[in-house]
């Protein structure tokens, strides 16, 4: 190309919207695979531009080429030349047609033939004396990627035929039609099967999160258009409408907008279906964009709201309106209605045509048997003619060559009767076709029979051979579809239709398709799993090598020769070939620079290490983001919450990259240090400290006092049993226990079962990190009992101990010798139970002295809340005959504690927590059982369960019969399961015999039989009528008044209550409501120009509005604002009156569809529909009325009838040049401003003169767009006197809604920015009259006017509006 010379040069460049017409692939097969002589963009240089082919039109548009590409934009200005933009794409005649569709395959066949039929064919042809022929076939094929007889490229291009995505049924037996891979569908297999798939192999997982995904290949996984569930918005559905504050910002939004959040600020989004920039939304017609909303190019787009499209592919084509593909009725089982005798051909899309085939007659539909024997013998010789019972036409041949010559004379002589050959015959004298009878041509192909043909079979695609019978070179299978594909030249192939496509290789190749050498001479050759040079083959090991490609931290285990297993060593998983280690093992960065020098220089940095790690579970990302917070390691809570689709860490880190697999765990990335607590206000404890001065130093004083008291610290201290792991109650924990057992604890007389409660606290030779307690299981403590760690269930990260009976709740507190947890439950031994000794008064009889010597001593601890050691003695000295002394003592007991027993004090079935399950009294104390005495209706040893007939959470009687079982149990519902012949709630009623069973009960075929009782109830199904031993179809055709179908229209009965609709003739609809057919409108310009002159151009409004005058009217104020009358006033202050129910069908018929109720003529309320849709009209098409009679003061849009005037279109030129004949080039820079006056601003017989007419230009180089004229503007005109720009100003309430209203010299601007070849126009509502001129100057200008008339009529316009637009209605 030489578009980068000197030049100068022209250049024609399609626009996008003319390459993408081109959607066959024609202009990526020119542009890849035609040769550069074939490039369609070219150029011409500057001088030979007139010789080009160029034509114009009757407005002046200039048509480029045999195709006629309209020239759209011109003049663009480069460095060696001008380029203009052309709305088409010129294509050489030398490459057309583009697309190589036909492969058509010609084949030329030498045959020897018998010497009597070479004398016919000598005599018939004149051929020279050989008994050999030469015959010509020409086999028709479709190109690959193509397909029907026309050769039409599949649906997504020849060159990417289904998209890439399936496989294209071409060829020319071929229909087109895609059979998509696995996980595609579609017509074009365009869809992904999976609705929550995409990508290009539909195996990318759907990222739209609260709406339907976009399940298209390239759609990238959002969601589709209007799919997000209500609150939700973004390409994802993943973002919510924060409303505004108090500040006013939602006041300043538009209607169709609402105010959201973009980090601290407020704006104001358009809804979806709108565009705009939040102040104000337009709804988005998505039919007027380019991609027409994603319709198919053979698909009606149908605007259904903002935002929103239906896509109906038109007549003929069918697919979901994204993609539509021709409709051939000839693949239909029906045939389009063609006659099982005849031929159906597609003519077009959705169009058929029905031919007889040979031997037959009629339209096509009908098709009868013709006897050709019946007329003139058929054409035959009187003995050589006879019809079959089959309507085969039989010939007997005379073979005598005498008769042969006696019927050649008569045929020279006279005139040979016309005849035809039945079906599988061929020639003059009808020959039979290759292949069996009726199964001509081996039925892979069609013979060429006929009187006219030749007998040559025409195979399908594959097949090959005189009758079709095999396959073609290359091509195996019943079909003969699949290909070989053995290198031509190293094998041979297995092909035809027994073939398996195996390659047979020559000697000295190998391989599947025959391509490897195979080494010279040597055949030899190693299998697999063995290696050598075939004559010596060795096993191959590969765990011999490089570890058999498994990963270092896997073993390689031999399994055959070639074969290996991979497995990750112990403590790593993976699948053998990448194994990940511990959470330890796996390298990790910080990303950032991070405050932690702080915490490096203290103890505290192990807690800042653990608050990274979440024992228990391993979460992953998904896992993290469905959880509000978690408990680390480090006992310190994590809180997650989720903002824009991040995961952030306590509302400040975010994590950057997650699940990383690893042996123990997973890791994710985040991009700041998490920090646990302020370290300026944590007190720090030094890990010096011993366990007493440690407990005290984190606030577990009661425990470190009892660790004195007992005299344990000689133990703790002693280093045979270092380190130890402690468990130390709160002190809360110990205020909780009841007064009765504190006593008994803090007894000197029972500080070996106080030491032995602390020693079940402590676990020696072990310091044991929170993170690994749960795997821990049991630790022996030392008091000999077993303590058990579980993971908290209800809370992630939490820690159990002691058969979950206490929790841990802070975590490695330091001191010398070991670690504690601090635990808010005080533990129990399991054979140390819970005491509560205590005082216990008692009565014995006896003398005085037994009373005062009482052996027991009371001592007391000095945790007693206890001061005086003794209690009176009441001594009765009384001594009466017959009476013995009594006295009343108080001694000190061994007693348990509540819900305790036996003389261990083990506690009650059901732990502390639910004693007896809460349902339940325990039989407790030192001589109870333990034995729970459940309540009502439960039982079990810890009452859990519910006795029989007993029901729910507490254990409800059931009130079922004896007829019936209840569903009991605590999780039974109590309902009641009946006994055969019961029924009822509670089973409480007998069942009588079923009646119905038999014969219906008596009831009619069509009845219902309901049984009650022993009573017997018809009811005619639905759609009879009848008491029910009697029952009869309804038949609506005559119920009702005509069937309910319109007075326009024929009822027809389908069935039971079922009809038919049928409009009339010259009615349309479906039937409910029958239109009258509308007369199409008659161009008015077509009879005298329409009235206008002869030289404009005439436009009948009202022929192309295709509304048949009618029109949608909608008030400023919005949607539904008028009630009838003002509907009625509103339509005819456009000059028009209400649409009557007739001209509404009218409209409907010629293309008006709107889902918008308006008021009509005769107080109606309806709109027109052209497509069904459920949400207009409910699936109806015509003329939606609501119904009458409606209430006028209800506000709706209004539907407006006018009769449209016509529009004439003046082409003007004005000359200018006389202004400008001082300026060489002015060529170059005379663009300008115009202002032109409308037509009805003129008076009657007012003129102009050239003053005035230079009052409406700008000065040279002077183009002022619309937008760019504010108030007081000043524009310098060529007669020399300014214009001025007037902006008025505009209330608030006509803001949104006034269109803007501009003055200039106090003329309206009508309208304005109407482009022409050397500047721009503006219509003003009347003429600028020019200031009056100076006598003086009266000769200088009447002398200017004479030169500019003269060079007006000798040299052409260096500077002239091309197009003048004047608008007259008649």
């Amino acid at each position: 190309m030489p578009l980068r010379g000197a030049g100068p040069l022209t250049v024609f460049v399609p626009t996008n919207k003319a390459v993408d017409r081109f959607r066959d692939g024609s202009v990526l097969y020119m542009l890849t695979d035609v040769s550069a002589s074939c490039i369609f963009i070219f150029s011409l240089n500057y001088e030979a531009l007139n010789a080009s082919g160029f034509s114009g039109s009757s407005v002046g548009i200039i048509f480029l080429g045999e195709q006629g590409a309209p020239l759209e934009v011109k003049d663009i200005i480069a460095s060696n030349g001008i380029i203009h933009l052309i709305d088409g794409i010129l294509i050489p005649p030398s490459i057309v047609p583009i697309l190589p569709h036909r492969c058509d395959l010609h084949e030329s066949t030498i045959i020897q033939v018998s010497f009597k039929s070479w004398i016919l064919v000598r005599i018939l042809h004149r051929v020279q004396n050989k008994l050999f022929s030469n015959w010509h076939t020409a086999t028709h094929y479709c190109c690959k990627g193509f397909y029907g007889p026309d050769c039409k490229p599949c649906l997504g291009g020849f060159k990417h035929p289904c998209y890439d995505k399936g496989t294209c049924v071409d060829g020319i037996q071929g229909n087109g039609t895609c059979q998509c891979s696995h996980g595609f569908e579609g017509i074009a297999c365009h869809i992904c099967s999976d609705p929550k798939k995409h990508g290009d192999n539909c195996d990318e997982e759907c990222r739209c999160v609260h709406g339907v995904c976009d399940n298209r290949p390239g759609s990238m996984g959002v969601c589709r258009r209007g799919s997000c569930l209500k609150g939700y918005t973004g390409d994802l559905c993943d973002k919510m409408a924060t409303p505004c504050n108090s500040d006013g910002v939602f006041e300043h939004c538009h209607i169709n907008a609402y105010c959201s959040y973009s980090g601290t600020n407020t704006i104001c989004v358009c809804k979806p279906g709108y565009e705009g920039d939040g102040h104000s939304c337009t709804p988005i017609n998505l039919c007027l964009k380019p991609s027409r909303g994603g319709c198919d190019s053979n698909a009606h787009c149908v605007s259904a709201g903002p935002g929103t499209v239906s896509c109906v592919c038109n007549e003929g084509w069918t697919g979901d309106g994204m993609a539509c593909i021709e409709m051939n009725n000839c693949l239909l089982e029906s045939r389009g209605g063609c006659h099982t005798n005849a031929e159906c051909l597609s003519i077009g899309p959705g169009q058929i045509e029905c031919i007889c085939k040979k031997g037959f007659m009629g339209d096509g539909k009908v098709c009868d048997l013709v006897n050709p024997c019946l007329t003139n013998n058929g054409g035959c010789h009187d003995l050589v003619c006879e019809i079959s019972k089959k309507g085969v036409l039989i010939k007997h041949f005379i073979h005598s060559i005498s008769n042969i010559k006696s019927l050649l004379s008569k045929a020279v002589t006279s005139d040979l009767q016309d005849h035809s050959c039945c079906p599988g015959y061929y020639g003059h004298e009808c020959f039979k076709c290759p292949g069996k009878t009726d199964n001509w041509c081996s039925n892979n192909g069609k013979c060429q029979d006929g009187v006219l043909g030749n007998g040559e079979c025409l195979c399908n695609e594959g097949f090959h051979g005189t009758a079709c019978e095999t396959c073609q070179p290359g091509r195996y299978g019943r079909d003969c579809k699949s290909e070989c594909h053995c290198v031509q030249g190293n094998g041979r192939c297995l092909d035809g239709i027994d073939g398996n496509g195996k390659c047979i290789c020559y000697k000295g190749w190998k391989g599947v398709n025959c391509s490897a050498e195979a080494g010279g001479t040597s055949v030899c050759s190693c299998v697999a799993g063995y290696r050598g040079n075939g004559t010596y083959c060795k096993e191959i090991n590969l765990c011999e090598n490089n570890n058999g490609g498994c990963s270092i931290h896997a073993m390689c285990k031999y399994i055959s020769p070639g074969e290996r297993n991979c497995t990750c060593f112990f403590s790593y998983r993976g699948d053998g070939f990448n194994c990940a280690g511990s959470v330890s093992r796996v390298s990790i960065s910080l990303a950032a620079p991070t405050p932690i020098e702080p915490w490096k220089n203290t103890s505290h940095i192990t807690h800042l290490l653990r608050y990274h790690i979440v024992g228990c579970e391993e979460l992953l990302l998904s896992d993290l983001k469905s959880i509000d917070r978690v408990v680390a390691t480090s006992g310190h809570v994590l809180k997650f919450s989720v903002k824009e689709g991040v995961l952030y860490i306590n509302d400040d880190a975010k994590i950057v990259a997650s699940d990383q697999l690893a042996a123990n765990g997973v890791i994710h990335y985040i991009d700041k240090i998490l920090i646990p607590y302020d370290m300026k206000k944590k007190t720090s404890v030094p890990q010096s400290l011993n366990a007493t001065a440690a407990a005290n130093a984190y606030g577990y004083t009661k425990f470190s006092q009892l660790l004195q008291d007992t005299n344990l610290m000689t133990l703790v201290e002693n280093s045979l049993f270092q380190p130890f792991t402690m468990f130390w109650p709160t002190d809360a924990a110990f205020n909780q226990l009841p007064e009765e057992r504190k006593t008994w604890l803090y007894s000197p007389d029972h500080q070996d079962k106080l030491q032995a409660y602390l020693k079940a606290h402590m676990i020696r030779d072990f310091s044991v990190v929170a993170v690994n307690l749960p795997s821990s299981l049991f630790l022996r403590t030392m008091y000999g009992t077993s303590l058990s760690f579980n993971c908290d269930k209800n809370e992630i990260g939490g820690i159990l101990i002691d058969n979950n009976n206490a929790k841990i709740i802070e975590r490695h507190l330091r001191f010398d010798v070991g670690i504690a947890y601090g635990i808010d439950q005080f533990l129990e031994p399991p054979n140390l139970g819970a005491r509560c000794d205590g005082f216990q008064q008692r009565t014995i009889s006896g003398t005085t002295s037994e009373c005062f010597m009482s052996p027991y001593i009371l001592r007391y601890s000095p945790y007693s809340n206890y001061h005086n050691p003794f209690r009176s003695l009441s001594v009765y000295n009384r001594l009466k005959m017959g009476c013995s002394r009594q006295c009343n003592k108080t001694e000190w007991t061994f007693q348990c504690c509540k819900n305790h027993y036996g003389g261990s004090c083990q506690v009650c079935h059901g732990g502390l927590e639910a004693p007896c399950g809460l349902h339940g009294d325990c039989d407790d104390g030192t001589a109870g059982t333990g034995l729970c005495r459940c309540h009502n209706g439960f039982k079990g040893s810890a009452c859990e369960l519910c006795m029989r007939n007993h029901y729910g959470a507490n254990c409800t009687a059931c009130n079922c019969t004896v007829n019936g079982q209840c569903d009991d149990g605590i999780d039974g519902s109590g309902s009641c399961f009946c006994s055969e012949g019961w029924t009822g709630g509670l089973c409480e009623t007998k069942l009588a015999p079923d009646f119905c069973s038999e014969s219906n009960g008596g009831c009619h075929q069509h009845a219902d039989c309901t049984q009650a009782g022993i009573n017997v109830t018809c009811t005619c199904q639905q759609g009879h009528s009848g008491d029910g031993t009697d029952c009869s179809p309804i038949d609506r055709c005559m119920m009702e008044q005509n069937g309910g179908c319109s007075d326009f229209a024929s009822c027809i009965f389908k069935g039971p209550n079922e009809r038919d609709c049928q409009c009339l003739p010259e009615y349309v609809g479906d039937g409910i409501q029958c239109l009258q057919k509308v007369v199409p409108p008659v161009d008015r310009c077509l009879d005298n120009n329409g009235g206008c002159d002869a030289q404009a151009t005439c436009k009948d409004l009202h022929f192309h509005t295709n509304t048949a005058g009618v029109f949608h009217l909608r008030p400023p104020a919005g949607r539904y604002k008028m009630n009838f009358t003002t509907a009625e006033a509103a339509c005819q202050a456009e000059g028009a009156t209400l649409a009557t129910f007739s001209q509404m069908s009218d409209a409907q018929q010629l293309g008006m569809h709107l889902c918008v109720a308006g008021w009509m003529d005769e107080k109606k309320v309806g709109y027109p529909i052209r497509f069904p849709s459920v949400k207009c009209g409910d699936n109806r098409v015509g003329i939606i009325l609501y119904k009458e009679p409606v209430d006028l003061s209800t506000t709706y849009d209004a539907y407006c009838y006018r009769m449209r005037g016509i529009n004439t279109t003046l082409f003007m030129y004005i000359s200018f040049l006389p202004l400008m004949q001082n300026s060489q080039n002015f060529t170059n820079s005379s663009f300008a401003t115009l202002f032109v006056p409308h037509n009805d601003g003129f008076l009657s017989n007012e003129t102009l003169s050239w003053r005035d007419m230079e009052y409406h230009i700008s000065t040279n180089n002077s183009v002022h767009f619309f937008e760019n004229m504010t108030h007081n503007f000043i524009i310098q005109s060529r007669l020399g006197y300014n214009l001025t720009i007037l902006v008025p100003p505009i209330s608030n309430s006509q803001r949104d809604t006034s269109k803007p209203h501009k003055l200039i010299n106090k003329r309206k601007i009508l309208d304005w920015n109407i482009p022409a070849t050397n500047g721009i126009l503006h219509i003003i509502e009347g003429p600028l009259k020019a200031p009056p001129q100076i006598v003086i100057l009266g000769f200088i200008i009447l002398l200017g006017g004479g030169i500019a008339y003269y060079l007006f009529k000798h040299k052409n316009d260096a500077f002239r509006f091309q197009y003048f637009k004047v608008n007259a209605h008649y």
